[in-house]
């Protein structure tokens, strides 16, 4: 269940991203945190867990500044994402390391087009034609 929901908050994400961004200047991002020890176990059960894996909520928190602060961004693969085109990103933050997340590849390229053909982005434009 919790994947599922996960899986939820990031689509949810990706399809208010764009118009957000280009209509309200506002920056949506999703984060994907890895196991990160809190109140949700108690002391003992934690232990049945491997501590090396944990993710610091240190790094929980620095990578929630650097989305909140914006401008150019680099994840721990070196992927570079650019000021501008730093929105909608889904950010897995596992141990001491951030990775930006693409989305899945489309199934084949009529579905790609399909998708893009319909998407907010030309939506958009199509609508302000109208206007």
């Amino acid at each position: 269940m919790y994947s599922g929901a996960k899986a939820g908050v990031v689509n949810f994400m990706r399809s208010i991203a764009w118009p957000y961004h280009h209509y309200d200047g506002i920056r949506c991002y999703a984060i994907c945190p890895g196991t990160v020890e809190t109140n949700l176990l108690n002391k003992e059960d934690w232990t049945s867990w491997p501590r090396e894996y944990f993710t610091p909520i240190s790094k929980i928190v620095s990578t929630v500044e650097m989305l909140v602060n914006g401008g150019d961004m680099k994840d721990s693969w070196g992927k570079e994402v650019k000021d501008g085109a730093n929105f909608g990103l889904t950010v897995e933050v596992h141990m001491n390391n951030h990775y930006f997340r693409e989305q899945p590849e489309y199934c084949d390229d009529a579905m790609k087009n399909l998708m893009i053909s319909t998407g907010m982005e030309n939506q958009a434009k199509r609508l302000e034609k109208k206007a």
